[in-house]
Protein backbone atom coordinates (compact mmCIF):
# COMPACT_ATOMS: atom_id res chain seq x y z
CA UNK A 1 0.00 0.00 0.00
CA UNK A 2 2.50 2.38 0.88
CA UNK A 3 5.10 1.71 -2.22
CA UNK A 4 1.44 2.38 -4.22
CA UNK A 5 1.37 6.22 -3.01
CA UNK A 6 4.73 6.48 -3.56
CA UNK A 7 4.14 5.50 -6.89
CA UNK A 8 1.20 8.06 -7.71
CA UNK A 9 3.15 10.77 -6.69
CA UNK A 10 6.03 9.97 -8.57
CA UNK A 11 3.93 9.97 -11.88
CA UNK A 12 2.05 12.88 -10.53
CA UNK A 13 4.86 15.00 -10.90
CA UNK A 14 4.93 14.01 -14.95
CA UNK A 15 2.22 14.89 -15.63
CA UNK A 16 1.50 17.59 -18.09
CA UNK A 17 0.98 20.85 -16.19
CA UNK A 18 -1.13 23.89 -17.06
CA UNK A 19 -0.08 27.10 -18.98
CA UNK A 20 0.33 29.67 -16.83
CA UNK A 21 -2.38 32.77 -17.43
CA UNK A 22 -2.15 36.48 -16.60
CA UNK A 23 -3.50 36.62 -13.22
CA UNK A 24 -5.88 39.48 -12.72
CA UNK A 25 -4.53 42.67 -10.98
CA UNK A 26 -5.61 41.72 -7.16
CA UNK A 27 -3.06 44.55 -5.38
CA UNK A 28 -5.31 47.67 -4.08
CA UNK A 29 -3.07 49.92 -6.12
CA UNK A 30 -2.28 48.39 -9.18
CA UNK A 31 1.25 47.14 -9.04
CA UNK A 32 1.01 44.21 -10.88
CA UNK A 33 -0.79 46.28 -13.77
CA UNK A 34 2.28 48.13 -14.19
CA UNK A 35 4.97 45.08 -13.59
CA UNK A 36 6.33 44.91 -16.79
CA UNK A 37 7.84 48.31 -16.58
CA UNK A 38 10.25 47.33 -14.25
CA UNK A 39 13.74 48.22 -15.64
CA UNK A 40 12.29 50.35 -17.86
CA UNK A 41 12.95 54.30 -17.40
CA UNK A 42 10.91 56.07 -14.80
CA UNK A 43 10.70 59.48 -16.86
CA UNK A 44 9.01 57.63 -20.07
CA UNK A 45 5.90 56.80 -17.99
CA UNK A 46 3.17 57.73 -16.84
CA UNK A 47 2.23 55.76 -13.74
CA UNK A 48 -1.75 56.71 -12.34
CA UNK A 49 -3.38 54.90 -8.97
CA UNK A 50 -6.59 56.24 -7.25
CA UNK A 51 -4.14 56.37 -4.08
CA UNK A 52 -1.65 58.53 -5.58
CA UNK A 53 1.93 57.27 -6.98
CA UNK A 54 5.00 58.00 -4.78
CA UNK A 55 8.57 58.12 -6.98
CA UNK A 56 11.03 57.27 -4.39
CA UNK A 57 14.59 57.68 -5.71
CA UNK A 58 17.50 55.95 -4.42
CA UNK A 59 18.50 56.76 -0.14
CA UNK A 60 14.99 58.63 -0.51
CA UNK A 61 13.62 59.21 3.34
CA UNK A 62 9.61 57.99 2.93
CA UNK A 63 6.88 58.32 5.78
CA UNK A 64 6.00 55.36 7.28
CA UNK A 65 1.97 55.68 7.39
CA UNK A 66 0.31 52.92 5.20
CA UNK A 67 -1.86 54.02 1.91
CA UNK A 68 -3.14 50.47 -0.02
CA UNK A 69 -4.27 52.31 -2.51
CA UNK A 70 -0.61 54.30 -2.99
CA UNK A 71 1.51 52.91 -5.48
CA UNK A 72 5.48 53.41 -4.71
CA UNK A 73 7.64 52.93 -7.27
CA UNK A 74 11.38 52.69 -6.42
CA UNK A 75 14.02 54.09 -8.45
CA UNK A 76 17.35 53.01 -8.94
CA UNK A 77 20.54 55.27 -9.84
CA UNK A 78 20.14 54.67 -13.16
CA UNK A 79 16.40 56.34 -12.75
CA UNK A 80 14.95 52.73 -14.09
CA UNK A 81 11.88 51.53 -11.97
CA UNK A 82 13.21 48.91 -9.43
CA UNK A 83 9.81 47.68 -7.65
CA UNK A 84 6.68 48.43 -7.49
CA UNK A 85 4.59 48.06 -4.35
CA UNK A 86 1.36 49.08 -2.77
CA UNK A 87 1.44 51.42 0.59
Amino acid sequence: MRYALFGCLALMGCMPQPEPTAAPDTSDCGATRYADLIGEPERNHTLEAEGGVRIIPPNSAVTMDHNPMRLNVDVNVDGDIARLWCG
